[in-house]
């Protein structure tokens, strides 16, 4: 498997008020991660990246992370 120098991330925020959530997702792998804070979401997404890429004995990618806020 060949292990890219950078993931590209974006993260959505669905529903309002207490229903809140936050889902990033990657063009780059198949890989979406949600969460209820922004903070748990990035956590996994670390978490899941390196599950993804166990045992191909390589760096890891550097992981970028890309937000839009609605007004």
């Amino acid at each position: 498997m060949v292990v890219p120098d950078v993931l590209h991330f974006y993260v959505e925020q669905q529903g309002s008020g207490r229903d809140i959530t936050y889902i990033i997702k990657s063009a780059d792998i198949a890989l979406s991660i949600a969460a209820d804070t922004i903070d748990n979401a990035l956590k996994r997404l670390q978490e899941a990246v390196e599950l993804y890429y166990t045992g191909t004995r390589t760096k890891l990618p550097r992981i970028v992370v890309s937000m839009s806020t609605l007004t």
